[in-house]
């Protein structure tokens, strides 16, 4: 009963690798890609890169998100990030410090606040047109922060250095109402409860994928 179709560079899609991919409010499917930006309606694909929009000067894009005000949050590998709505695209000026550092991932807080995720910076907080870094000096394990969510009860978790961090009362730290996973944690998910999932790549006895999901009081490993 499934019908299963491919679309690659054939079809118009500017790269086959694909680093992110979000839905805005008009219905429009986004890829982030390592030769632009392309938004697909179903049927084609309309590219975005240099040539078509000057700012975009940074064709790796490596993440992407549709915040609730209905604009698309667009962060590159050196560190650039344009924000795209109803006007067109607008470079968002980041502090000089944290420029030419990946942009991991992007989501919105439960305050309207944007926060992205750095591979070398740390967490960025933009709010109020303003940027707050929090890192190593400030709590974070790591500076190197790969993923970044936040769950159905608005609450920000990342990985920071392999661990897992939650932000609260103004900061990011190891909740120490949770008890430490046995493996380096390597991706999260929001779950639909307002807990999240946990997957660890294991080693020793348990070598594979290990499934957790945390639900607010205690680990359950699926």
């Amino acid at each position: 009963g499934f019908v299963l179709r491919n679309w690659d560079q054939n079809e118009g899609l500017p790269s086959t690798r694909i680093n992110a991919v979000a839905r805005t409010q008009d219905g429009y499917l986004w890829l982030a890609t390592q030769n632009g930006l392309a938004r697909f309606d179903g049927e084609r694909f309309i590219v975005f890169n240099s040539q078509v929009e000057p700012t975009l000067n940074d064709l790796r894009i490596t993440a992407l998100f549709a915040d609730r005000e209905g604009s698309l949050w667009i962060g590159t590998d050196t560190g650039l990030v344009e924000t795209l709505d109803a006007h067109g695209f607008h470079p968002v000026a980041l502090l000089a410090g944290v420029n030419h550092s990946t942009i991991n991932a992007i989501t919105e807080d439960a305050n309207g606040s944007i926060w992205l995720a750095t591979a070398q910076n740390g967490l960025i907080r933009w709010q109020n047109q303003k940027a707050t870094v929090f890192a190593r000096t400030n709590g974070l394990p790591s500076n190197s922060v790969p993923q970044l969510i936040t769950n159905q009860a608005g609450q920000l978790w990342a990985i920071s250095g392999s661990r897992l961090v939650g932000f609260a009362d103004g900061g990011w730290r190891i909740p120490a109402n949770m008890p430490q996973l046995p493996e380096p944690v390597c991706a999260l998910a929001p779950a639909s409860d307002g807990g999240f999932w946990v997957a660890m790549l294991a080693s020793g006895t348990y070598q594979g994928t290990r499934i957790f999901k945390w639900n607010g009081t205690n680990w359950n490993e699926s």
